[in-house]
């Protein structure tokens, strides 16, 4: 009975040190929703991979730029 307990303590506790860490560090996870949508928060130019195996460099894309530009900012 004590290893099961131990064992469902220590799960129950890496899950919700888990949830507190993508809390903390991820720009995609949202607790507040008035600061807008998560994606605007990442650059186009960082790569949100663990792993990147093709080594490929992440560009802007130029005609998004100009749109942005052109539209403005949706917040007032």
């Amino acid at each position: 009975m004590v290893p099961l307990v131990g064992i469902i303590s220590a799960a129950c506790v890496g899950a919700s040190a888990f949830v507190w860490y993508a809390v903390a560090t991820k720009p995609d996870v949202r607790v507040v929703k008035s600061r807008g949508p998560a994606y605007e928060d990442v650059l186009p130019t960082e790569s949100r991979k663990m792993i990147n195996l093709d080594r490929t460099k992440y560009q802007p894309i130029p005609e998004l730029q100009a749109l942005r530009k052109e539209i403005g900012s949706y917040k007032a």
